[in-house]
């Protein structure tokens, strides 16, 4: 009895020395990611012999496969591999067509529609390069959205510079952070991320989906901001130039009055002539030099500041656009709420009319009712024209009208302001009467229409307010919309989460204080003994 007690005992133990060693296997092979280790091999080997030589033998025994224990062994180790391959099957249909859920408020972790649309389209394969030392978690699976929808054209690589000189040469890094696009081997150089300690800055999608967008069309246009009558310089709307050219647009200035002592005008290559709140009016042979870029297919965008003249209402004339001499008042009281994490202004007054009221059109289509301001506006008044089709995109409130004297009170006089809701913008269309033939422009589709976009305000345009609310997607799109880029993404508005920390005065600090630290827990120590006390 004795001795078959001893066997037992000890062969209990070999089979739990092939357990221990097949585990230690397998733990050294996982931890160490070498399973061709001649240890990791020795120990697998090893313990799952063991394990089968107790099988074996268990086997061979005449009462082994009539023992309940056997039966509930074998009936959970089948339980077990039938567990294993199931979730192995969920887990392969998981990595072949993996299915994601955002459920953060504003679907941070989740492209845009413009993003899906982009990069499920891509039409050459493209490679995204961040010269970094630090690898963000949030930019890895902002770039995994990327490359999972892209039909594997679009791929990307962390890279420190440090480790690999050689690459960072190769596309002149000069400084960590630096994020390229790189397509038929000719790298693009997209934004700057910013590290701070341990944390680095994200990357935008906006930027990435318009680069992506420009590698399926190739189109690469050029702005003209016309300079000589005290418009806007460039260095005064940096932020809107900045946001053009990750739109694929080059900005340049132009003196039209210097060019037409020269004899050359509007540059053939402009895609969009810009005067951005001129002071003085243009000279008459500018005035006609635009009309005539304007009737051979160009596009323009007008921002035109109350109290000002440019000396454009022959040319607007034409399009049925009239410019009110008023002051745009917002009667509900026209708050701009300027982001004040970024020390913007808090409160225009009146003078500024918030817009959430936009028209059906391409360059307002996905505004919403979220909010744009104009400070010191102009109305704009639209007449029908034959052979143009008006759209107005900018409307203001019931409560607003068009102060004719700004020296009195700004109350509303029937009798000469112009009543509200007052049209800021529109946009127009004319299409041309001799269409230019296929010969003449063999690179490109020849214009079928001229288009012109009229704003009774430039200050929004400006460095500071560009970036706010949604007036740098105004004159974004408006610029995109001129250009003919159809089918383009126009504006991705950035995705930051929402700030939900609440901010307590010094008193009502002391209160949580208070209250979580002495006055609940005496209050609960109080109902503890009087209940005690109660059931004595």
């Amino acid at each position: 009895m004795k001795s078959s007690f001893r066997k037992s005992i000890y062969w209990q133990a070999t089979l739990w020395l092939g357990v221990f060693l097949t585990l230690a296997g397998f733990s050294a092979g996982f931890i160490s990611g070498q399973w061709s280790s001649p240890v990791v091999l020795a120990l697998c080997l090893v313990g799952v012999l063991i394990l089968f030589a107790g099988f074996i033998v268990q086997a061979a025994q005449p009462q082994f496969w009539q023992q309940r224990s056997t039966q509930t062994g074998a009936n959970a180790l089948v339980s077990v591999f039938a567990l294993l391959l199931i979730l192995g099957v969920f887990n392969l249909a998981a990595t072949q067509k993996p299915l994601r859920f955002d459920f953060t408020e504003n679907q941070r972790y989740s492209l845009s529609e413009q993003s899906k649309q982009v990069v499920a389209t891509l039409n050459k394969p493209a490679k995204l390069w961040i010269f970094d030392e630090l690898q963000s978690e949030e930019n890895r699976n902002l770039l995994e959205n990327y490359k999972r929808l892209s039909q594997n054209q679009f791929s990307y690589e962390f890279v420190d510079p440090r480790e690999q000189p050689g690459i960072a040469q190769k596309f002149g890094v000069t400084s960590f952070g630096e994020v390229y696009l790189e397509v038929e081997e000719q790298p693009q150089r997209l934004q700057t991320l910013q590290n701070q300690g341990d944390n680095q800055s994200g990357l935008s999608e906006s930027i990435l989906t318009n680069a992506l967008a420009r590698v399926n069309t190739g189109q690469s246009d050029s702005v003209y901001f016309l300079q000589g009558h005290e418009e806007y310089a460039l260095n005064e709307i940096s932020e809107a130039t900045e946001r053009l050219q990750e739109r694929g647009f080059v900005s340049s200035p132009l003196n039209l009055a210097e060019n037409l002592k020269q004899q050359t005008g509007i540059p053939e290559d402009a895609a969009v002539v810009i005067i951005a709140g001129a002071q003085k009016p243009l000279f008459e042979p500018e005035v006609s030099a635009l009309d005539d870029y304007l009737n051979q297919g160009g596009n323009a965008l007008l921002l035109i500041d109350p109290r000002t003249d440019p000396g454009l209402n022959t040319l607007l004339d034409r399009w049925g656009v009239a410019l009110d001499p008023g002051l745009v008042i917002d009667g509900t009281g026209g708050v701009a709420q300027v982001d004040q994490a970024t020390g913007g202004l808090v409160g225009f007054g009146p003078t500024a009319p918030l817009v959430n009221t936009y028209g059906d059109h391409p360059i307002t289509a996905d505004f919403g009712n979220n909010n744009s301001f104009y400070p010191f506006s102009r109305a704009i008044v639209l007449t029908s024209v034959e052979g143009i089709q008006s759209t107005e995109l900018l409307s203001t409130n019931e409560d607003s009208w068009a102060e004719q004297n700004i020296e009195q009170d700004l109350v509303f006089n029937p009798e000469e302001d112009l009543k509200g809701p007052l049209t800021l913008g529109a946009a127009l269309t004319r299409p041309l009467e001799n269409q230019p033939s296929e010969s003449s422009a063999p690179d490109s589709t020849p214009p079928k229409e001229s288009r012109l976009v009229v704003i009774g305000n430039s200050t929004f345009a400006t460095n500071g307010l560009f970036s706010q609310q949604l007036n740098g997607d105004v004159l974004t799109n408006s610029v995109l919309w001129l250009s003919q880029r159809e089918g383009e993404v126009l504006s991705i508005n950035p995705k930051d989460p929402t700030n939900r920390r609440i901010q307590l005065q010094t008193v009502q600090a002391r209160w949580v204080v208070w209250l979580s630290l002495i006055i609940m827990p005496l209050v609960g120590f109080g109902l503890g003994s009087f209940i005690w006390w109660k059931r004595r």
